[in-house]
């Protein structure tokens, strides 16, 4: 599976989109580009990219947000690798949040369109923003997978008691931006170049009492509640500054589980996301350790090793097969380069062995150390393996970095 934002490689063809979507025509000049900076073109284009890239049909209000269409979708790529890493069967049933989905619900909208076997609860406490967003989900035919939510009338972010779900799998927030509509004034006067494009948004999409962080922070107050009924809670952010302030919140209140990432959206833009979980689930490990400088110093435990092997495929499968069952790991090859394993705690480790069989034989005991192994064949490099070991699940890191220092002993003579 690809989780790449093509928008980053090809930009968008305004001249080649006005020839398939004659209404965008109007707004191309003379050299085929577009003036971001008038609302009308704005949205002209945002509907020709979401019918041309993704046969999504919506229609945009004036008096409402415009959302990017690169931007919001780099955002799914991130949640569809999240989700994925766990359980790569595209066709599992996927339950989400989506807070404050705007009159657009572009993010259900872009979810659903390529996973058919996601279902979105899109809330909103906007009367027109409901509307509209009722309006585009029914013009796209995705009412079955799509169900609009108006949470005015409820106290939380996050009504599970009050719509009667149980459990969710993942909840996402792109939350108001200001503390005020000062704020808004006070950031335009500050900025240094004039804004690429338009803001089109009113004030109940762009203003929250706190700004973005005190948002967060109520999510992040309601999750402490919910805990494992979401199994990943995540947000953008639209200030560096403020994914440092969450992340330490986060620490604050003692949750290690979290992922952090700036979006590649491209341009001038940035935006960051974050996540966090209560459950055992883990990420991959450039979510949870950012290549992004900025952001190297907030990260956490780290879910990917690699073990470099002169060898051959057969040989290191071999070898890890007689690992496998020289400490009895439940482990399956689901072909020739990936298998999964899982293990009730440290079986390459004798005292643990001893605890784990005595615990075992008073009741039954739930698996907790989940693992990939991958196979990556290397040309004309140095080695000719790389193995990478994936944390998959599980709470403790010590586990893991056991289990891979085992590994990394075991297959020592492989080189030799």
């Amino acid at each position: 599976m690809t989780y790449h934002n093509f928008y980053l490689d090809n930009p968008p063809n305004f001249s080649e989109l006005a020839e398939k979507y004659p209404s965008l025509k109007p707004f191309l000049d003379n050299q085929s580009h577009v003036n971001f900076k008038n609302p009308a073109a704005l949205r002209e284009v945002t509907k020709c990219l979401l019918k041309h890239d993704f046969k999504i049909d919506i229609f945009l209000h004036e008096k409402r947000l415009c959302p990017p269409v690169p931007n919001r979708f780099a955002y799914i790529l991130w949640i569809q690798e999240l989700i994925d890493f766990v359980n790569c069967d595209e066709k599992k049933k996927v339950v989400a949040f989506d807070i404050g989905t705007g009159s657009v619900c572009i993010y259900p909208l872009l979810c659903c369109s390529q996973r058919p076997n996601w279902f979105f609860y899109a809330t909103d406490i906007d009367e027109l923003s409901l509307e509209l967003a009722r309006e585009n989900v029914k013009r796209n035919c995705l009412d079955n997978q799509i169900k609009i939510v108006d949470t005015a009338k409820y106290s939380t972010l996050i009504p599970l008691d009050e719509l009667n779900i149980s459990k969710i799998d993942f909840c996402m927030c792109n939350p108001p931006f200001y503390g005020s509509e000062e704020e808004i004034l006070t950031s335009s006067r500050l900025k240094s170049k004039e804004p690429f494009s338009s803001c089109t948004g009113s004030l109940i999409e762009m203003v929250t009492p706190g700004g973005e962080v005190a948002f967060v922070k109520r999510m992040l107050k309601e999750s402490c509640v919910l805990k494992e009924r979401v199994n990943w809670y995540t947000t953008m952010l639209g200030k560096l500054s403020n994914v440092t302030k969450i992340i330490e919140h986060l620490k604050e209140i003692q949750i290690n589980n979290y992922v952090i990432n700036e979006l590649p959206v491209g341009g001038n833009t940035r935006r960051w996301v974050i996540g966090w979980s209560f459950t055992d689930m883990r990420a991959p490990n450039h979510y949870v350790r950012p290549l992004t400088k900025s952001l190297r110093h907030l990260g956490s435990s780290l879910t990917m090793v690699i073990i470099k092997l002169d060898t051959t495929i057969e040989n290191l499968r071999q070898k890890i097969s007689s690992i496998i069952k020289k400490f009895n790991i439940n482990f399956t090859w689901n072909n020739e380069y990936i298998g999964n394993g899982e293990t009730p705690g440290n079986l390459w480790s004798r005292s643990s062995r001893r605890q784990i069989s005595k615990k075992n034989s008073e009741n039954s005991l739930d698996v907790n150390f989940k693992f990939r192994l991958e196979i990556v064949p290397q040309t004309n490099a140095e080695h000719a393996i790389l193995l990478k070991v994936l944390w998959i699940k599980g709470i403790d890191k010590i586990i893991f970095e056991s289990f891979y220092s085992m590994l990394r002993r075991e297959l020592r003579s492989l080189n030799k």
